[in-house]
C-alpha cells in the first residue's frame, strides 16, 4: 500500500518520494550495487520474513550513477494469476520484448526486471521504453520516473502494456487511473485506503515548494483512525497488520538517496524500531554493499 509523489516543476530540487507500506512481516533494506553489466545504483530492496514471494529481493526504489531514479507501487491486474497470458509466453511470440532496451533479453522474473530497470536506464526516456511492453507478474503497478535533466513521467504498467504520461508532478498509490488500463483485482491495495491516500498526497503535493518539505508529507496522519484499522489509510500508515516499513526521497540532480526505516513519523513499536529522520546517502560517496539491515541497523561503512 505504497504512496508515491514526484515533483519536477516549480522547484529547484526535483525529487521522487515514497512510503513503502507492507505487511509487518515484510521489511526493506538499502544497498549499493555495481552489476556486472550496467550502471551502479543505490536502492531499497524488499525482503519477506515469512512467505516465499516472487518479488522477494526486488528493488522497489532506486537511483543510479547516470542520475536516473524510479519509485514503484504495486497494482495487481485481475488476470495476474494467468502467467501464460503474458505476451512473452505465448507460442510464436519471441525475440525482443518491446519494453527492453536493445540487446537485453526479456526478463520474466520481477526481481530481474526491477534490477534491469535501474541498471540499464540512463534517463526517463530509456525507462519508458523499458516498461513499454509490460512487466512480469509481481512487478505490475505504477512507476514514477525522474532523471537528472528534470524529465518526469508516470507509467502505469500491466503485464501486457503500459501507459506513460510526461508531467511536472504526480502522486500515485495502488490503483491505475488511466481508463485504458485493464481492471485490477480488488484487494487491500486497491481499497478505499488507496483512494484516500491518493487524494491526500495530491493535496499536499500542491503546497510543496522545495524537496525539504517532503518528509512532512510522508509523516502525514490525516486519515489515521483510533482504534487503528487492520490496514490503515494515512500516508504514514499505522495499520495493525499492514503499515509503513520505510520511506525514501530521491534527488537525482544531487545524487542523493534519503531513507528512513520504519514509520517516517518516528513512532516505534514491537519489532519496528523506526528512525526519527531521513538519513542521506550519496551514491558517489558510498561503497558497494548493504547500508542498512532489515531491522533498521546502519552498517558501519568505515569497515567496508
Amino acid at each position: 500500500m505504497c504512496t508515491l509523489i514526484g515533483l519536477a516543476g516549480r522547484v529547484a530540487d526535483p525529487f521522487l518520494a515514497s512510503t513503502s507500506d507492507n505487511p509487518y512481516s515484510t521489511r526493506n533494506f538499502v544497498a549499493v550495487k555495481t552489476p556486472e553489466e550496467g550502471f551502479r545504483y543505490i536502492g531499497t530492496f524488499i525482503e519477506s520474513l515469512e512467505d516465499s514471494v516472487p518479488w522477494n529481493g526486488a528493488l522497489t526504489r532506486g537511483l543510479n550513477s547516470q542520475g536516473f531514479a524510479f519509485t514503484y507501487s504495486y497494482v495487481e491486474p485481475a488476470f495476474v494469476g494467468a502467467a501464460t497470458e503474458h505476451p512473452q509466453n505465448k507460442p510464436g511470440v519471441g525475440g525482443q520484448h518491446p519494453g527492453v532496451l536493445v540487446g537485453l533479453d526479456p526478463p520474466l522474473d520481477p526481481v530481474v526486471f526491477s534490477k534491469g530497470l535501474i541498471a540499464n536506464c540512463s534517463s526517463t526516456e530509456d525507462a519508458i521504453r523499458y516498461l513499454a511492453g509490460g512487466a512480469p507478474a509481481g512487478a505490475t503497478g505504477n512507476y514514477l520516473l525522474l532523471d537528472s535533466a528534470g524529465n518526469f513521467a508516470v507509467v502505469e504498467v500491466s503485464t501486457h502494456e503500459s501507459i506513460a504520461v510526461m508531467s511536472q508532478e504526480a502522486a500515485r498509490t495502488n490503483t491505475w487511473l488511466a481508463p485504458k488500463m485493464p481492471e485490477y483485482a480488488p484487494s487491500i491495495y486497491s481499497s478505499d485506503s488507496s483512494r484516500r491516500r491518493l487524494e491526500r498526497a495530491q493535496h499536499l503535493l500542491k503546497q510543496v515548494s522545495s524537496a525539504q518539505e517532503t518528509p512532512e508529507i510522508l509523516k502525514d496522519h490525516k486519515h489515521r483512525k483510533e482504534p487503528e484499522d487492520k490496514y490503515g489509510a494515512s500516508i504514514c500508515n499505522h495499520g495493525l497488520e499492514h503499515g509503513t516499513v520505510s520511506s525514501e526521497i530521491m534527488m537525482p540532480t544531487k545524487g542523493s538517496f534519503f531513507y528512513a526505516y520504519g514509520q517516517p513519523c518516528g513512532r516505534r513499536n514491537d519489532g519496528l524500531a523506526s528512525w526519527s529522520r531521513h538519513e542521506e546517502f550519496r551514491l558517489d560517496l558510498t561503497p558497494d554493499g548493504p547500508i542498512t539491515s532489515i531491522d533498521g541497523t546502519l552498517v558501519d561503512l568505515t569497515e567496508a
